[in-house]
């Protein structure tokens, strides 16, 4: 008798969510043909807004500008932390030999490295000019996921850091050429 009891409750249960059902469908359908909206709809999304060309930057600018000394600076406390060199060089004679160059955004700095590249225009607004900071000499880095420092055995022909004027922030790291294609 539990059984035949339960199955009757859920039944009545069944049927009256079916009727609910029903009834919700056919005020849709009664809405349509009167020319209003429906109740129970899906909206069509608005079309994405397109960016302008000269959006208005996202990120929040240095105070003033990153200057030269900064930026090579920054260079140097990264590469202490970053590479191994093969020859080894004091702070002060790696600054000297460094290249520093400011260019007027991101695509003329990777040009100058060698690098054909394109950013949309809100990132290009967000890093303002680049800073390119090059240090010559062989070096060994970690290229990639997994590996660490000291596990990859390819040497490159220098290294590049790219820091953007606006924020400070690091752009990118560039090696030259590798000079030994590791074991």
């Amino acid at each position: 008798m539990g059984h035949q009891k339960r199955n009757l409750v859920l039944l009545l249960f069944i049927s009256l969510v079916l009727f609910m059902a029903l009834i919700a469908n056919a005020t849709i359908a009664m809405r349509n043909r009167q020319g209003e909206p429906p109740l129970l709809t899906n909206p069509i999304p608005e079309p994405p807004e397109v960016f302008s060309v000269d959006p208005d930057p996202t990120t929040v600018p240095l105070p003033k500008s990153l200057t030269e000394a900064e930026a090579l600076t920054l260079a140097l406390e990264l590469d202490l932390n970053t590479v191994s060199r093969v020859d080894s060089l004091s702070d002060e004679a790696l600054a000297a030999s460094a290249t520093v160059t400011l260019y007027e955004n991101h695509i003329e700095a990777d040009k100058s490295l060698g690098l054909q590249t394109w950013y949309a225009s809100e990132i290009e607004v967000d890093a303002g000019e680049v800073w390119v900071i090059t240090f010559p000499g062989a070096v060994k880095m970690a290229t990639g996921p997994g590996t660490q420092l000291g596990q990859d055995t390819r040497t490159y022909d220098g290294i590049s850091y790219k820091f953007s004027s606006r924020t400070g922030q690091l752009l990118g790291v560039t090696t030259g050429p590798p000079v030994t294609a590791g074991e």
